[in-house]
């Protein structure tokens, strides 16, 4: 047990890779570093752990994978990632839900709050995860997915004006697994390409409602294409 804090102006550096598994790290100023090229961090594996990136002054920075509910070792924890009031968390590859575990939980809420994958985010990596974007609060990815594999399932919930997931390139919402996106009350999501149901055994399924909803796809938009998928589109929502 026990808390990690970084309070004050600076940079807390780590080096190599970082795991809590029964514990908190909370970030209310300044920024916390890995600086090793694989600085993987690993949140909630054999317990139940959370990190906090809090105000506009704090920033988690890592060039390596941050998953949040590991699944480091067979693992059966859970974990939580909470980005609000204008913290940053800048890594490279973003996992939600890896664990064999309980449901773990993404929430990014504000205005400047911003979490950037430069790779992929998965939302139900492996078993349950979920991510709140609200608020104002905005993610990037590469590519997005949101229930990967045949054992996840994942939801993503994108709501208020401003609130924001861009992926540079596609959004699968039921890759192999079961997904759901919600977006409502103003909130935005981009891709290039985007699938819902997007291979044999998958459930994916889209709901955009309410004026100022968007889901913006660049080029195609597969509704089913080797699974199962259902797009509503509600009350002014636009796809």
């Amino acid at each position: 047990g026990g808390t990690l804090l970084r309070d004050a102006a600076g940079t807390t550096t780590i080096g190599g890779r970082y795991s809590l598994e029964t514990c908190a790290m909370e970030i209310t100023s300044g920024t916390v570093t890995v600086t090793d090229l694989n600085g993987d961090i690993f949140v909630g594996g054999t317990g139940t752990a959370t990190v906090s990136v809090l105000g506009a002054n704090s920033q988690l920075n890592t060039n390596g994978r941050i998953e949040i509910g590991s699944g480091l070792g067979g693992s059966i924890g859970s974990g939580t990632l909470n980005i609000e009031d204008g913290g940053v968390v800048n890594n490279s590859i973003g996992d939600v839900g890896n664990s064999i575990g309980a449901t773990s939980s993404a929430v990014v809420t504000g205005q400047g709050s911003h979490w950037n994958n430069t790779l992929s985010l998965t939302i139900g990596s492996w078993l349950n995860g979920t991510l709140t974007v609200a608020d104002g609060g905005m993610v990037s990815s590469e590519t997005g997915y949101i229930g990967d594999v045949s054992t996840s399932t994942g939801t993503a919930t994108v709501t208020g004006d401003g609130s924001q997931w861009n992926n540079t390139a596609d959004l699968l919402v039921g890759s192999r697994g079961t997904g759901t996106l919600n977006i409502e009350a103003g909130g935005v999501v981009s891709s290039a390409d985007g699938y819902v149901g997007r291979h044999t055994g998958s459930n994916g399924s889209v709901t955009v409602t309410g004026a100022g909803s968007q889901w913006n796809s660049g080029h195609d938009l597969f509704v089913g294409r080797t699974g199962a998928g259902t797009l509503n589109v509600e009350d002014g929502g636009v796809v």
